[in-house]
C-alpha cells in the first residue's frame, strides 16, 4: 500500500510539474490583441523620440543664433570705454557666448563670476543695454509726437 502511495504521489507531483510548465508556456505565448498593443506602444516611443530630437535640435540651434546676436553686440562694445571690472565681464559674457555657439550648454551667471574671479556678473541683456553705444532715443523706445 506504501508502495501504491508513492506511486501516485509520484504521478502527481508529475502531472503538476507539466501543468505548471503549460501555464508557463501559455503565460509566455501573447495573444493578437497583445501584439498589436506592444508594436503600437513601440511606433508611440519612437515617435516621441523623434519628436524630442526635432525639438532639442530646433532649441539649440535657437540658443546658438540668440548667442551670436549678442557676441555681435558685446564685440561692438569698446574696451576702452569700460572700467577693468567691466572688461573683465565683457570678455567673461563674450566666452560664454562662444560656447554656447559651440554647442556646450548655458552656464550660470554665478559660473561665468567664478571663472573670471568676480563676486557677481549683470545677465548679458543688462550688460548690453548699460554699455551699448546707440543712444536711447534712437533704439525706438520714445518716438517723438507730431
Amino acid at each position: 500500500m506504501a508502495n501504491e502511495n508513492n506511486k501516485y504521489g509520484a504521478t502527481m507531483v508529475t502531472g503538476t510539474a507539466a501543468a505548471a510548465a503549460g501555464a508557463t508556456a501559455l503565460a509566455n505565448k501573447k495573444s493578437p490583441r497583445q501584439k498589436k498593443s506592444e508594436q503600437l506602444k513601440k511606433k508611440e516611443q519612437q515617435r516621441v523620440q523623434a519628436r524630442k530630437a526635432k525639438t532639442v535640435s530646433m532649441r539649440n540651434q535657437a540658443n546658438a543664433t540668440a548667442a551670436q546676436n549678442k557676441l555681435e553686440r558685446l564685440q561692438n562694445i569698446k574696451p576702452s570705454n569700460l572700467s577693468d571690472r567691466n572688461q573683465k565681464v565683457r570678455k567673461a559674457l563674450i566666452q560664454e557666448q562662444k560656447s554656447i555657439i559651440k554647442g556646450a550648454t548655458k552656464s550660470t551667471a554665478k559660473e561665468i563670476a567664478k571663472k573670471v574671479g568676480l563676486r557677481s556678473i549683470p545677465v548679458v541683456g543688462a550688460f548690453l543695454t548699460a554699455f551699448e553705444s546707440t543712444p536711447a532715443y534712437s533704439r525706438g523706445g520714445m518716438s517723438k509726437k507730431k
